[in-house]
């Protein structure tokens, strides 16, 4: 996957890294990784893509992988470079993709730029934990100290992406992912783990995202933990919701609530199927992207 990383020179010099996948004809998407996360997950998009007639760029975010560091990084100041990336393919409009954490950044792109972003994607996204309070009892136990980290700032998370980026680089894929993360699988994330290929591609995506250091991801976790600074209520375009109900990392009822809360959404559920499942079947996805509904599909 290494060897297929392309950058872009944005207009203040700083360099980005992405993967180009899929079809490089077919129609645009920005795909935007989890949280920790990396470019290297834009690979599952290029057979299926290509399939569908679908081209992906799938960018690193500020520190993260070979992106520069970006001073005043946030979610809504990263909108402009987002902006940028796409005018350098010459997309004038494109549909936005996010998984986990990277749904958070879909979402502000949409917010953000109305007349670029035609749909949305997010496939077991994060919700806004940091100012709704319905949310609060929906976390994960690690979750929770997160939360209450935030409100010191961004510098208490870096320890914590040290310790995982260490234990990434130091651990067998199988001892990193199957026995150091066990506590925070469902029973369908560990089955999905059970595959020698996914460990290794979890243990090789977590040690890319802290290739430069823990404080480009540290910076980006917190910013999803703490209040957005935009509603989304206010995404106009078509929202597409993909969640299982067997998801401990980001929990179903975080996809109820942005159901709950974007009038333009369509909710798709999907029994007993984790965090992880969808590398493995991304087919339903980009169909849904061309899907013209705003409901619940089980």
């Amino acid at each position: 996957m290494d060897r297929q990383t392309k950058t872009v020179s944005l207009s203040d010099e700083r360099t980005v890294s992405y993967l180009d996948c899929g079809d490089p004809d077919g129609d645009p998407i920005l795909y935007f990784h989890g949280s920790p996360g990396s470019r290297y997950e834009g690979w599952f998009f290029d057979r299926p893509a290509r399939e569908r007639g679908y081209r992906v760029i799938a960018p690193d975010r500020p520190e993260i992988g070979r992106s520069d560091y970006h001073q005043n990084y946030s979610l809504l100041s990263y909108t402009p470079d987002v902006a940028e990336i796409a005018s350098e393919f010459d997309f004038d409009q494109f549909d936005v993709v996010g998984l986990s954490g990277g749904g958070t950044t879909a979402l502000s792109c949409t917010v953000a730029l109305p007349n670029r972003v035609t749909t949305v994607g997010l496939v077991c996204s994060w919700a806004p934990v940091g100012s709704e309070p319905q949310l609060a009892n929906q976390r994960a136990p690690l979750d929770w100290v997160y939360k209450r980290l935030t409100a010191l700032g961004p510098i208490p998370f870096v320890p914590a992406f040290s310790i995982l980026g260490l234990a990434a680089q130091q651990l067998s894929p199988e001892t990193f992912t199957v026995k150091l993360l066990s506590g925070s699988l469902s029973n369908a994330d560990r089955r999905v783990l059970s595959d020698p290929d996914r460990q290794r591609f979890m243990t090789e995506n977590t040690r890319e995202s802290v290739r430069a250091g823990a404080r480009g991801p540290a910076r980006d976790a917190y910013l999803r933990y703490r209040d957005w600074k935009f509603d989304i209520a206010d995404v106009l375009c078509p929202v597409k919701i993909h969640h299982g109900t067997d998801d401990s990392f980001a929990p179903y009822a975080f996809g109820e609530y942005l159901h709950d809360n974007t009038p333009t959404s369509t909710l798709y559920t999907y029994s007993n199927r984790g965090h992880l499942d969808f590398f493995t079947d991304l087919n339903t996805v980009l169909e849904s992207l061309d899907a013209d509904s705003t409901e619940r599909l089980d």
